[in-house]
């Protein structure tokens, strides 16, 4: 018999009671079309939802149980985990969301293993999608990350020298600039996890970072607009 696995990313979302119920239904009903396709007798099954905070760990068998229609401020992680397994066939859906992160991981043991994978992958993903969002523009690759930081510092490094020589005006205030457009942009990315968890904490943070964004560009905004008035009015 064929064996299957693949994990895929998933985009940032918003993750709330509303996606997890689809995610729910329709990893229910998957199961249920393996077991009536296979026409064997059921060995194992298994299915749950975990919501990690600071406290620990609450596990339900259902999403309907979770008892609450949002989650505590300091969730780190939630897990959807389904298992079912005969004699001959298998199947396993993992998805997890993480602040930084959100992949979901399926193997299937069946007749067109590798195609059934790929289908549920891509029909998860299209669920997902409902309710993604941009916060991932705000999470590079760690290598990106690095290279930022690096040309952060030197931007900074660069503007305070220039400022103190003659192009202070020409160099050192863009160097500045991007510097602070680049701390910006790390700053708003703490605001805005890859996983967006429906808490009051992500709430008041989302308008937190809206505010902050306007804010930034209106200073930007006025930056250049007043370099040029008094360039062009006031001859400096």
């Amino acid at each position: 018999m064929q064996k299957y696995s693949s994990t895929v990313v998933l985009p940032s979302c918003a993750v709330n009671m509303a996606l997890l119920g689809k995610l729910e239904d329709y990893i229910l009903k998957t199961r249920a079309e393996v077991i009536q396709n296979s026409g064997a007798k059921t060995a194992y099954e298994l299915f749950e939802v975990d919501v990690a905070d600071s406290a620990g760990v609450h596990t339900v068998s259902r999403v309907a149980e979770y008892g609450f229609d949002t989650f505590p401020d300091d969730v780190s992680v939630i897990r959807m985990e389904c298992q079912w397994s005969a004699s001959s066939r298998s199947l396993s859906i993992n998805i997890r969301f993480e602040n930084d992160n959100a992949d979901v991981r399926i193997k299937y043991e069946g007749d067109g293993s590798r195609e059934f994978v790929h289908g549920r992958c891509a029909e998860i993903r299209e669920i997902i999608d409902r309710f993604k969002n941009l916060n991932r523009l705000y999470h590079p690759s760690r290598v990106i990350d690095g290279l930022l930081d690096l040309l952060s510092s030197l931007l900074l490094a660069a503007g305070v020298v220039l400022l103190i020589g003659r192009f202070s005006v020409s160099f050192g205030v863009p160097a500045l600039s991007s510097a602070l457009a680049i701390y910006t942009y790390n700053f708003i990315g703490r605001l805005k996890p890859y996983s967006a968890f429906d808490t009051v904490k992500n709430h008041r943070n989302e308008q937190v970072s809206t505010w902050f964004i306007l804010g930034f560009f209106a200073f930007l905004l006025w930056g250049v607009l007043g370099r040029f008035v008094t360039k062009t009015f006031l001859g400096f």
